[in-house]
């Protein structure tokens, strides 16, 4: 699925790099929950009436479809010994602000 990441926020690259520079897929993946995690927080306070529906929309169309291929289909070699990187990162530090690097 192709994502336009062009209007990404400092925030949201921030993420991005933090999940590509993951020592394994474990830590990668515990960090992309995180980063769905804070978005359905900020729609939580923006857009109240949205944030269930992207909750359940995560759990049918993504969690569920990729637990239901797991015992029956295997990865992409590509996914297998050289995982492409999510685009949308570079992540910088503003001037004066006290952030970790990602």
């Amino acid at each position: 699925m192709h994502v336009d990441l062009i209007p990404v926020s400092n925030g949201r690259k921030w993420h991005i790099d933090h999940i590509n520079k993951a020592p394994t897929s474990e830590v990668a993946l515990q960090r992309t929950f995180e980063w769905i995690r804070a978005e359905l927080r900020d729609c939580q306070v923006r857009r109240p009436q949205d944030a269930e529906g992207f909750r359940w929309r995560i759990i049918h169309e993504l969690a569920a479809e990729y637990g239901h291929k797991i015992h029956g289909n295997h990865p992409d070699d590509k996914f297998r010994y050289d995982p492409p990187r999510l685009p949308g990162g570079g992540w910088v530090r503003k001037p004066g602000a006290n952030a970790r690097e990602p």
